[in-house]
């Protein structure tokens, strides 16, 4: 069993070879060195470094289970389901009279995690690095999605960080009524295949039919085609996965409502999701730009636009407070 989870305590020194959307750093397997710092976003975008407590620097590799591949993502990625049982509705639970009833119909075939500990014993971790839900017959209910139709989210995982490129796969039912009969759409988001497993060697998106034999969905299409299209996310990691399925479902604005929860690390995985917003002073007067460029890209872009103009950083309060007419997006 995990250990019991009471707060989002994250490691630190997330390094990988790539250059991130918005931030530089990089992504390898703990080494016997400690980290002395870690970059953190500054309101301005910058990258600042600051001291890191030594109880939040990841296991020396020593310490680590013989032959798992852990890099800091492991523990960020399981914190990250923990705090969605913490801050999603239990199903048996729901405000939504609507999901109410659709959990009703199909709470048995899709039994829910009723508490922490059974979740926790199945939440990856530097001691448990391969998890499979489908050995509990147990799903992780999410919010509902309360839009036109109100739809209910069932997620199973599975995991294997024991390996040189994690491989994750979360598979996402959406039950929803029609004519007061369960329908059903499944998504799977994956991590790459590897080149020699074949074509989707990166992160993607596909439908499903089913979460994994003998639990089919229930009212899902027979015809819905689940080896293509495989749909190209902007991952580059676990937790990058699911966040893209928290926003696919939720919305940027929701997953960075969840930040207010999550610390460190975890947070400014959150940021990587979320725009960034200036104020150009030009010849032409003032003009609130809403981007997901990197701060380099945007500075470069709009000196090219408005040659000498004055760039600064505004929340997203500011960018919001007129008419609408100096807003733009890039």
């Amino acid at each position: 069993m995990g250990v019991l989870r009471t707060s989002l305590e994250v490691p630190t020194s997330r390094r990988r070879s790539r250059v991130c959307r918005k931030r530089r750093f990089t992504f390898c397997t703990p080494t016997h060195q400690q980290p002395s710092g870690r970059a953190s976003r500054t309101p301005a975008g910058r990258i600042a470094s600051r001291r890191v407590p030594p109880s939040r620097a990841p296991l020396p590799l020593n310490e680590n289970p013989v032959g798992v591949h852990v890099t800091s993502e492991l523990k960020l990625f399981g914190d990250l389901l923990f705090q969605l049982w913490v801050s999603h509705e239990k199903p048996w639970a729901y405000s939504n009279g609507e999901a109410t009833e659709i959990y009703r119909q199909i709470g048995d075939l899709y039994r829910s995690f009723e508490r922490r500990e059974e979740l926790e014993a199945f939440i990856p971790s530097h001691s448990q690095p391969i998890s499979n839900f489908a050995s509990t017959k147990r799903f992780l209910y999410l919010n509902p999605c309360e839009g036109q139709p109100t739809f209910v989210p069932v997620l199973s995982l599975k995991c294997d960080f024991d390996r040189p490129q994690p491989e994750i796969r979360l598979r996402v039912g959406l039950f929803l009524r029609d004519q007061g009969e369960i329908r059903a759409i499944g998504l799977r988001f994956e991590s790459p295949e590897g080149e020699d497993e074949g074509i989707h060697h990166y992160y993607h998106a596909q439908y499903i039919t089913y979460f994994y034999d003998g639990a089919p969905l229930k009212g899902a299409p027979p015809w819905l085609p689940i080896t293509q299209p495989a749909m190209a996310l902007e991952a580059d990691g676990p937790v990058g996965l699911l966040l893209s399925l928290l926003v696919s479902l939720y919305g940027v604005d929701h997953v960075g409502r969840l930040a207010v929860a999550l610390t460190g690390d975890l947070r400014t995985y959150v940021q990587e999701f979320t725009p960034d917003h200036w104020l150009v002073n030009a010849g032409a007067g003032q003009l609130k730009y809403r981007t997901w460029k990197s701060s380099d890209r945007f500075r470069a872009r709009t000196q090219v636009r408005h040659v000498g103009g004055a760039i600064t950083s505004i929340d997203a309060d500011t960018y919001r407070a007129d008419d609408g007419r100096a807003r733009h997006v890039d």
